[in-house]
């Protein structure tokens, strides 16, 4: 093996070792911008239960409010007329 391959052999491992360093560290940022989130995200995932619940409890009291409809509007509009 002549120096210069046995620069470019070293070079190229080089670089490899810096790109995993690199690839290292964004893992790294990554994971610390997922665990805030997920603090903020556990901060609000009471409030946003809370506020389901509500919305299902409405949804359904205006189902069966609205659900149950006189005769005369269960009737087709061409029976209206007559």
């Amino acid at each position: 093996m002549s120096y210069g391959e046995v620069y470019t052999a070293e070079s190229t491992m080089e670089r490899r070792l810096q790109e995993r360093h690199r690839q290292a560290d964004a893992r790294h940022l990554a994971r610390q911008a997922l665990g805030e989130t997920k603090k903020k995200d556990r901060f609000y995932s009471g409030g946003l239960v809370w506020l389901g619940a509500r919305l299902v409890s409405l949804g359904s009291r205006l189902q069966e409010r609205y659900r149950s409809t006189p005769a005369s509007a269960a009737r087709p509009a061409n029976r209206l007329a007559s």
